[in-house]
Formats: structure tokens, C-alpha cells, sequence
């Protein structure tokens, strides 16, 4: 089983990356290099589309070229490759090139490969190659068939000798399958599923789509391409562990040994400087004075490319030593942003995608415990805060609760204070008082009050109704 593959996307050059399989020990990347030519010719509306079953990879890089070229020969003028990762179940790559005519005329082909490098050093070791034609020389261009190779790694534009095609039968026809070749001979080199996974596709797009149609206003039936679209499955080239998509270039035949007639990227050289930068920051265009031809290889592993990042969850991204640039994110986890107060504003942390995540405390976390009976509670409000300190309301019962009409229930003041409700001066119980009274009675003792001098008076509750100067008060009363 292979597992999931993850990769950044790259602004021109479409360099992936591909995670180790757990049959693998490596990963496979792919540098963004897709290249192919045809032979095509006048102008028509884009056919419809063969139904697809898998996605169609939007990471383009245009022909370095420009428009019609070569000028003159349209049917071999390639205008953009495209290329995304799959996810190794079991397609490693989705891959997609365009050519500029959309019908072969004069009885000819169209021939073009795609050409992977396996070992680093920016040479071939792989090719996926297509064969196109018009039926009846005024239609639209079709499939004819889906050639792979192994390669002999010599030149990053064609597929050198030893060329070897993997999918033949034993007779040498070319098949993807054993119904695919003449009855009593098989097709070599297929899994038990009995036919190969990599296969080709052939319509033609306009560009009313991302990464289809005519990347070229001024190209050849524009807005209208030919598009070939194609998805590789690695371990059907002998298990191939990594691989990095270098160009793609159409040829004059069908053999990919053939000189090169047009490439996406590749240049003859006597010089670095001739050589075409295809915008990928993790892969640089080198000439390789042995064969005067440029070559793609990749930047040293931690080389910086790609989006600065930050400083707090979204890293620096840097390239892999693949050619590809990946995107570096701060693990989930990793603190960032606010440290927090520790209450209800938590200390801020990354969540593995590149945001730091504002953290606090829910609305159930309690920030203030109850300090009392007059105290309340308080609870983090959600949003990083401790409301200000809160009481119980004024006459919220506390305390005592009381027994008579002197010693009453106690109550909250509204301020977190429980207060004595006790009445100062009073008696708890039914006392019988020996009072003199003078001639300055309370008010409230009504006229006559004087004839109460020397008396015993039963008196309840409060003694202060009296002046305090003429209430003589036993130590003790015999209410009987």
C-alpha cells in the first residue's frame, strides 16, 4: 500500500515531492518538467471531453519558447505542462501537456514523451510517450497509443538508448493489457490486475478551465489545444523510488531516441547562462558541457524558497533536495501569539496548519471563587476575561436568621457583607421593670405619664423609649 503524498505548489516549474510508500524507502518527487510536441494544424472548436476519472493537474508551467514555436512546424509546437502528485493508490503522478494544433494532417503522427529523472543528476531514466493522429486528416486528434520506457540516462531531452518499452507484447506490439495483443502472446510486464495502471488520454480543451486550453493568445487555434493527460504509477518502472519530472519534448517518430523537435524547458548550451530559469526556486538550470544541452537538478536540502513564513506557525518554507519546496508549518501545539494570564486568557498555540489559534477559557471555568454567604462566583465570559468582582444583592439573607424582635435575620449589604440585623438597647424576653419617672416623659408615654413615678411597669422589647437618666433597672425582677 502507498501512502498518502503531500507537496507545496511551485509558481511556474511544478516540482512534487512524494512521500516514502511503506513498500518504498524513499519518496518520490516530481521536478515540474512536462514537455510534448505534434503536428496540428487549423482551427476548430474544442471537442467535448472524455469523461475523466481522475483530477486534472492545474500546476502549469508554459512553454519557455513563447508562442508557435518552432515557428513554422505547429504540429510539433508543444505550449504547457501541467502536473500534480497523486496519492500512490496507486497513481504517483497526474501529468498533462498540451499541443498547439488540434488536428494532424497529411496522413502524419504526433509523438511526445514525458521524461523522469530517478537519480538526481537531471538526466532521463523513465518516459511516458503518446501517439496522436486525425483519422480522416480533418478531425480532431485522437489516440493512437501509450508507449513506456525505460531509459538510458544520458540527456534530459529524449529517452537514450538502451530505450526499453516495458509494455509490449510478446510478440512486440505495443499494449497496456493482454487484450491488447494478438491472440496466443501476452503483454509483458503487468501486475495481477492484468493490465497496467499508467495510462493516456487524449481531447481537446479550450481554456475555460484552469490549466487547460492555450496558455498563448496569440498560439495556433487559440484558445483551443490538444491535451494529452496521463497518470503514472511508478512501480510499473521496475519500482522506481523517486522520480522528478525533468521536460516533456515531441519527436519526429515515434522512437523518444529521436532528436528532440520542441521542449518545454530544455536549451542547447555552451554556458549556464544559456539556460532558460524555469521559475522553480528548488531546482536550477545548469548546461552540461559534454552534451552542450541545459539540465535541470535540484537545490541542496533546507534551501529557502517559497513563502517567508511569520515567524510563529508558518515557517520558512525550504526545499527538499527533490525540487520540490515544501511548506513548513509549526506543529500543532506550539505555543505562538498571547501567553495568556493564565485565568480565562490562555496561552496562544499553533493548530499545524499555519494560524495561531486564540485560546481561552469556556463560559463553564470558574476565574473568582465565592469569597463568602454575600459573595458570588465569577466565570471566565468566553472571550479571554474575568468579569469584575460580583456580591450577592442587598438584603440577600446571611448569618443569623434570628429568634425574636430583637435579634433579626441577617442580610447581605450589597457589598459582600454580611450585617448584624440585631437591635442595639433591646431585650430578648418579657422583662417586668422597676422605672421612676420623672416629670420629662417620652413622648410616647402620652399625657399623665408622671402618675408612673415609683411604679413597677411590665415593659416589653425596648428600654430606650425611656431617657436613659430616669430608667432605674434591678439587677434582677420577680414577675410573679
Amino acid at each position: 500500500m502507498k501512502p498518502q503524498i503531500s507537496s507545496s505548489n511551485l509558481p511556474m516549474a511544478l516540482d512534487r515531492t512524494f512521500a516514502s510508500r511503506s513498500a518504498r524507502s524513499s519518496a518520490v518527487a516530481l521536478a515540474a518538467l512536462l514537455g510534448c510536441a505534434l503536428f496540428v494544424v487549423g482551427l476548430l472548436t474544442p471537442a467535448p471531453a472524455a469523461a475523466q476519472s481522475f483530477p486534472v493537474p492545474t500546476n502549469c508551467t508554459d512553454d519557455l519558447g513563447g508562442a508557435n514555436d518552432p515557428s513554422g512546424d505547429g504540429q510539433k509546437d508543444l505550449t504547457q505542462f501541467c502536473v500534480e502528485e497523486g496519492d500512490g493508490l496507486p497513481y504517483d503522478l497526474h501529468t498533462k501537456w498540451n499541443w498547439d494544433e488540434t488536428i494532424i494532417k497529411g496522413g502524419n503522427t504526433a509523438d511526445a514523451c514525458s521524461l523522469y529523472d530517478t537519480d538526481g543528476d537531471g538526466f532521463a531514466n523513465l518516459a511516458v510517450c503518446v501517439t496522436i493522429d486525425s483519422p480522416n486528416n480533418n478531425s480532431p486528434a485522437e489516440l493512437v497509443e501509450t508507449r513506456l520506457f525505460m531509459c538510458g540516462d544520458d540527456r534530459p531531452d529524449n529517452c537514450t538508448s538502451p530505450a526499453n518499452q516495458i509494455n509490449v507484447c510478446t510478440g512486440g506490439e505495443t499494449c497496456l493489457s493482454d487484450a491488447d495483443c494478438p491472440a496466443g502472446e501476452t503483454c509483458a510486464g503487468i501486475g495481477a490486475g492484468g493490465e497496467f495502471n499508467t495510462k493516456c488520454e487524449v481531447s481537446q480543451q479550450d481554456n475555460t478551465e484552469p490549466g487547460r486550453g492555450d496558455p498563448f493568445p496569440d498560439g495556433d487555434d487559440a484558445p483551443v489545444d490538444t491535451e494529452a493527460l496521463c497518470w503514472v504509477d511508478l512501480d510499473e518502472f521496475n519500482g522506481a523510488a523517486t522520480a522528478t519530472l525533468i521536460d516533456a519534448c515531441s519527436y519526429p517518430s515515434s522512437s523518444p531516441t529521436s532528436s528532440a523537435s520542441d521542449c518545454i524547458v530544455f536549451t542547447e548550451c555552451t554556458q549556464d547562462s544559456d539556460c532558460a530559469d524555469d521559475g522553480n526556486q528548488c531546482t536550477a538550470e545548469v548546461c552540461d558541457t559534454t552534451i552542450n544541452a541545459c539540465k535541470t537538478i535540484s537545490e541542496p536540502e533546507g534551501t529557502d524558497c517559497g513563502n517567508p513564513g511569520d515567524g510563529q506557525c508558518d515557517a520558512q518554507d525550504t526545499c527538499d533536495g527533490a525540487g520540490s519546496c515544501v511548506d513548513r508549518l509549526e506543529p500543532s501545539g506550539t505555543n505562538c501569539g498571547n501567553p495568556g494570564d493564565g485565568v480565562c486568557d490562555l496561552q496562544d498555540t499553533c493548530d499545524g496548519s499555519g494560524t495561531c489559534d486564540d485560546n481561552v477559557e469556556p463560559t463553564t471555568t470558574s476565574c473568582r471563587a465565592d469569597a463568602g454567604e454575600c459573595d458570588v462566583e465569577e466565570v471566565c465570559d468566553g472571550a479571554g476575561s474575568c468579569p469584575a468582582d460580583a456580591f450577592e444583592p442587598s438584603g440577600t439573607f446571611c448569618g443569623s436568621p434570628g429568634d425574636n424582635l430583637c435579634d433579626l435575620q441577617d442580610t447581605c449589604d450589597g457589598s459582600g457583607v454580611c450585617q448584624d440585623n440585631s437591635i442595639p438597647g433591646c431585650f430578648p424576653t418579657e422583662t417586668e421593670l422597676s422605672v421612676e419617672v420623672d416629670t420629662t416623659c417620652p413622648a410616647l408615654m402620652g399625657d399623665g405619664c408622671g402618675d408612673l413615678a415609683g411604679t413597677e411597669v411590665a415593659i416589653f422589647g425596648l428600654l430606650s423609649v425611656f431617657p436613659a437618666d430616669t430608667a432605674v433597672i434591678p439587677d434582677t425582677c420577680d414577675t410573679s
